[in-house]
């Protein structure tokens, strides 16, 4: 109950606040039919009267703006959608753009491979072949000669590929590097020396004894398949052994690759993921680089800046990247004008290839 004076007339205020709005009018309304008999005894004067009773309201206050609570709802929405939005990002850690391994690194990309649905081998893989596609060649193009440059004066240098976590595309990258090289004539050998989770083997169709039965002792000399498409001798990873760690780790690994090295112009090795085991790792005197298989939107940057410090920190401090799976239409992408202008002449060729085929039915 609020007073005010107006005049030399007193004027009161009855307010009430209740769940129920029914029953603040009723005890809005009791109140002002008892207030004048007890107003009356306590300030001795006449003249009383309840100026008005208390209703239910029947229209929305003026003060209240139904497109005006709209749009504050609307903002309201809006900003904690953002603020969502937001904290979903910050813990989203996987990179997304090219640009952001450039930033956060020092260490150099020297490839950059599309994610294009490319011709498929009997395999079902997208293993680098006559029916690739342009940007697929020109990527690994690009990755033979930058590696061409990674020598450090050896007669024969020794790359090994990885990557942090499974399904980054190591083996694949490492298939398709040897097939590149083979194709400019070099004598390349591929080891599969992931004895954990192998799979060369049935990407490129070889089957028989492999490295982990020439490492357990069980033949005294390695099996090396040869590739016949494009001329890449091939060591397969065999047999599952017990316990890979220690056969990677142990010195007949490294003096196989010690004398091949007499052989060959240059060595691939596909090793495990550096991120889930330290097999990669124990053979670090004997590589000449470490090749480190990002994949766009699955790769994180985290897992990646773990293995590069595992690797700097025994001396292997000569990393690459390969950029794996770039979308073909994203900024970071530089080879998509170029593949629209000079991969007519390989389209162009296909044309009168498919032609001729069907002159001569």
């Amino acid at each position: 109950v609020t007073a005010s004076s107006v005049t030399g007339t007193s004027i009161f205020e009855v307010y009430v606040i209740d769940g129920n709005p029914q029953n603040a009018q009723l005890i809005a309304n009791t109140i002002g039919e008892i207030a004048p008999t007890k107003l009356v005894n306590i300030v001795k004067s006449g003249g009383l009267e309840v100026l008005d009773q208390a209703e239910m309201p029947t229209t929305p206050y003026e003060s209240t703006s139904v497109t005006m609570m709209a749009l504050i709802g609307g903002v309201a929405l809006g900003v904690l959608a953002m603020l969502l939005c937001l904290f979903k990002g910050l813990k989203d850690t996987r990179i997304r753009r090219k640009y952001e391994v450039e930033d956060m690194f020092t260490i150099p990309i020297i490839g950059t491979v599309p994610q294009e649905k490319a011709n498929k081998d009997e395999s079902g893989e997208r293993l680098l072949n006559e029916n690739s596609s342009y940007a697929v060649k020109e990527a690994y193009n690009e990755i033979r000669t930058n590696l061409s440059f990674l020598r450090k004066g050896e007669q024969c240098p020794v790359f090994a590929i990885t990557s942090a976590d499974k399904g980054e595309g190591k083996t694949l990258s490492s298939i398709n590097i040897a097939k590149s090289l083979c194709k400019i004539g070099k004598r390349v050998l591929l080891i599969d020396a992931d004895l954990r989770e192998s799979n060369m083997g049935e990407k490129l169709a070889l089957s028989g004894n492999g490295l982990s039965e020439y490492l357990e002792g069980n033949t005294d000399t390695v099996n090396i398949h040869y590739n016949v498409e494009v001329g890449l001798d091939v060591i397969t990873a065999g047999i599952m052994p017990p316990n890979p760690a220690d056969l990677v780790a142990g010195p007949k690994l490294a003096g196989l690759v010690k004398e091949k090295k007499k052989s060959y112009d240059m060595i691939i090795i596909d090793l495990p993921p550096v991120g889930r085991t330290t097999d990669a790792l124990t053979i670090v005197d004997s590589v000449t680089a470490y090749v480190i298989i990002i994949r766009e939107f699955i790769s994180r940057f985290e897992r990646e800046e773990m293995i590069v410090r595992q690797i700097e920190r025994l001396g292997g401090d000569h990393c690459r990247f390969i950029y794996n799976g770039i979308s073909p239409t994203s900024e970071d992408y530089n080879f998509k004008k170029d593949s629209d202008k000079y991969g007519y002449i390989e389209k162009k060729q296909k044309k009168q290839k498919k032609t001729k085929v069907q002159m001569e039915k």
